[in-house]
């Protein structure tokens, strides 16, 4: 048990490590962490707030609770399922840690513990601002607030052994194919396909029957996941049974699972380590290239070699392609009706080019481009290159995925829309300045914020400083022009936030072919 706490102890520590040479940067990164979590914690706490009110005014208030458990449940799991691939299997320190005297069990579970904490804040930052409004709409007993924090550290272990179990299966069959990164593509995005139909399916169930949206929604959770009665007996009759099975269903299946991945670890693990050679090796031509156009082939190469870089850093390209095609299928009408907003089909043909764009503001791979070399930078350093070309191969990268995105729905938007000549153009002038920026403003948060001590790949593309501003700043960018309002014509609006973002994207590379030179050349 000592040997278990200390390492998940030092896994936990090297999320949070400071750089000693850096100290005054990373503690920035800190407090601006910390003030996006609270802004975070704030806006949940506004959506609980008005969902109250609807909550009470149908006289089922408890559901606030129930939905928020929910939204938590479904966070953890769809965040850890990209985590599983990178945390339990091909972790860098696995030669030494197999090799010291420690059980084999101890370090699996010091890794799913690891996750398991990440669950718990993720938790809390959902729930508290649920909890909190509840509290101040509902009267409630001492023994209320001590269940709710005895069934919050609970909430987050069924998600992550199912998460865990559902990337564990990815990795294990993509393991068994010689083209792993392929089928473990196919695996992850057929997933979030499933996920994104069911999702459309849900809403449109729930608002068959509005009025009766509270006993509806609690009969579709109890078919999906059974443990929300329970945690409905537990903070509304403070059950003692539902309690327990509450607390020890959990449990069982996290030593089940930790049992599970003991026995076939290794295998797994070794699977994933190896790969396979053609016997024909014959030797080619030799060919050569520009150094820009080698250096964005290395960087090509680099990016779709890690199933984890893909899956979180091309969302945006794959969800618009997804919207874009379910549209198309669904109708405009259709559309209107799911969503119970007329003319929503219409308004999409207004700020089309605006919602392409907040797209392609979700796909940013250059905020760990710089991060994910290493220790081998001083390598990059070393050539005999001028830096912007190096900055311009990882650019170019992202703009790989945006930019066949764009033109082919972009292309499908403007012929099921029937746009204007204006609007044409701008349906794929917006997301191109678009995708420029975010990729150039990615890279200079990531100059800003780099990690080469890393030991685990979604330490960098998750869990740093960098991502969680790039993404930050890219919703921000992508939101703020829907929250304005305007009198004047769609096409000159468009035509303004065009012209802002592109001043921005201006701005931008001047900075990053100046001082971002810099900042690169200190790097070490």
């Amino acid at each position: 048990m000592n040997n278990l706490l200390r390492l998940t102890k030092i896994n936990f520590k090297s999320i949070l490590k400071i750089d000693p040479n850096k100290r005054k940067k990373s503690i920035f990164g800190i407090v601006l962490f910390m003030f996006l979590f609270v802004y975070f914690g704030f806006s949940l706490y506004g959506l609980a707030y008005v969902m109250m009110d609807g909550y009470k005014a149908i006289n089922a208030p408890y559901l606030l609770l129930v939905q928020f458990m929910l939204l938590a449940s479904l966070f953890i799991l769809f965040t850890n399922i990209y985590k599983v691939g990178g945390t339990l299997f091909k972790f860098k320190d696995y030669d030494l840690l197999m090799s010291l005297p420690i059980k084999k069990w101890v370090v699996i579970s010091s890794k799913i513990f690891l996750l398991y904490i990440t669950g718990i804040i993720y938790a809390a930052l959902i729930m508290i601002p649920a909890f909190i409004v509840y509290v101040r709409n509902v009267d409630v007993n001492f023994m209320f607030y001590l269940l709710f924090f005895i069934t919050l550290i609970v909430i987050p272990m069924i998600p992550l052994v199912v998460s865990s179990v559902i990337g564990s299966l990815i990795t294990a069959i993509s393991s068994r194919f010689k083209h792993k990164n392929i089928v473990n593509y196919i695996l992850t995005i057929g997933l979030f396909v499933v996920i994104m139909t069911t999702s459309t399916g849900l809403e449109e169930m729930a608002a068959i029957d509005m009025a009766n949206i509270g006993k509806s929604m609690i009969d579709m959770f109890n078919n999906i996941y059974p443990l929300v009665s329970m945690y409905n007996n537990i903070l509304s009759n403070s059950n003692i049974l539902s309690l327990i099975l509450f607390i020890s269903l959990p449990i069982l299946f996290f030593m089940i699972y930790i049992k599970l991945m003991v026995m076939f670890h290794s295998k797994i693990n070794d699977g994933l380590s190896s790969y396979k050679k053609n016997k024909n090796y014959k030797i080619g031509v030799l060919k050569r290239n520009t150094p820009l156009l080698a250096l964005y082939q290395k960087e090509l190469k680099r990016y779709f070699s890690s199933v984890i870089y893909v899956t979180n850093t091309a969302m945006g390209a794959l969800m618009l392609t997804l919207s874009v095609i379910g549209i198309v299928i669904a109708g405009g009408d259709k559309v209107n009706q799911i969503l119970g907003i007329p003319g929503f089909a219409l308004a999409i043909a207004n700020i089309g080019p605006l919602i392409m764009g907040a797209f392609c503001m979700l796909n940013c791979s250059t905020h760990s481009s710089i991060s994910l070399e290493g220790k081998n930078l001083w390598i990059i350093k070393s050539l005999p290159v001028d830096t912007k070309k190096i900055f311009y191969s990882k650019i170019m990268v992202n703009l790989t995925i945006l930019i066949p995105a764009i033109l082919i729905n972009s292309t499908i938007f403007c012929i099921y829309l029937k746009t204007n000549l204006i609007m044409t153009l701008y349906m794929f002038i917006t997301p191109l300045i678009y995708s420029v920026f975010i990729s150039i403003i990615g890279l200079i948060i990531n100059l800003h914020f780099p990690i080469f001590n890393w030991k685990n790949e979604i330490k960098v593309i998750k869990q740093s400083m960098s991502s969680f501003i790039a993404i930050f700043v890219g919703m921000g960018i992508a939101v703020v022009p829907f929250t304005i309002k305007y009198s004047m014509s769609n096409e000159l609006f468009t035509t303004i936030v065009t012209s802002v973002v592109l001043l921005l994207t201006i701005g931008s590379y001047l900075y990053m072919n100046t001082y971002g030179v810099k900042l690169f050349n200190k790097l070490n």
